[in-house]
């Protein structure tokens, strides 16, 4: 992809149209923030390790700072907003019992979507898609017979 006539260059986790919008060190992790311009960027990170993520981007909200935490998977599967969205929810399994999903990541009012069964097991639909596919009775035993399915 070229951009204003040159091949835009990695930029790590920053930003590329919006830097120095950047991922930052704190003192347990890291957090992202619109850090304004590289000098700033550069000061902040020698500051950032001595708080928290929660502490700092109190500060940053306070004064108005776009700013994030950024989130492991127990983290994004527990945060509220998730749980308001249903975007993660548990269904029950035949074999593996109550299992954690995706929910339906699009909402809509009138037609919402919902998860009527659980995933299918491995090779559990093959005879029926091969027999919709033109398989005889015939082939499909001699597929299994092979290990084939």
């Amino acid at each position: 992809m070229r951009f204003q006539g040159s091949t835009p260059k990695a930029t790590g986790n920053r930003h590329p149209s919006i830097s120095p919008f950047a991922v930052l060190p704190v003192s347990d992790g890291h957090i992202v923030v619109a850090a304004g311009n590289d000098q700033l960027e550069k000061e902040m990170s020698e500051v950032l390790s001595k708080r928290t993520g929660r502490e700092w981007l109190q500060v940053f909200e306070d004064a108005g700072i776009p700013c994030s935490e950024i989130n492991d998977i127990e983290k994004v599967v527990q945060h509220p907003q998730v749980a308001a969205r249903e975007m993660v929810i548990y269904q029950e399994h035949p074999n593996a019992g109550r299992v954690l999903m995706p929910g339906i990541p699009i909402k809509l009012s009138k037609t919402p979507g919902s998860i009527e069964t659980p995933a299918p097991s491995l090779g559990e639909h093959s005879h029926l898609i091969l027999s919709e596919l033109g398989y005889t009775e015939d082939e499909i035993v001699q597929f299994k017979v092979n290990r084939i399915i």
